[in-house]
């Protein structure tokens, strides 16, 4: 994945976000879930939107993010929806019931 989204005109980085990340380590991805990715983009040109689609019989849910919103430790942390994603160890796989 992130071979591809590296591609992406002005990429910085992506990490996983949503409900995989609070599933405990050895838990499996049921079939009907998707895998939410956030993608955080140093311009301006695709950040928020968002895109869905079917990769190896897995729906990736690709959301776009400014690196403007990640300057600092304090601005990620005081934005709900970007500290959820660090404030709790999570897992570097997944597995997937497929």
């Amino acid at each position: 994945m992130l071979h591809n989204a590296a591609r992406i005109p002005g990429f910085w980085g992506a990490y996983t976000a949503g409900s995989t990340n609070w599933l405990p380590e050895d838990a499996e991805l049921a079939a009907t879930s998707d895998l939410d990715i956030m993608v955080v983009l140093a311009g301006e040109s695709q950040a928020g939107s968002r895109r869905k689609f079917l990769h190896h019989g897995i729906v990736f849910e690709i959301s776009f993010l400014q690196r403007v919103r990640f300057q600092s430790p304090e601005q990620v942390l005081s934005d709900y929806h970007l500290a959820q994603v660090y404030t709790r160890r999570r897992s570097s796989s997944i597995r997937l019931a497929i």
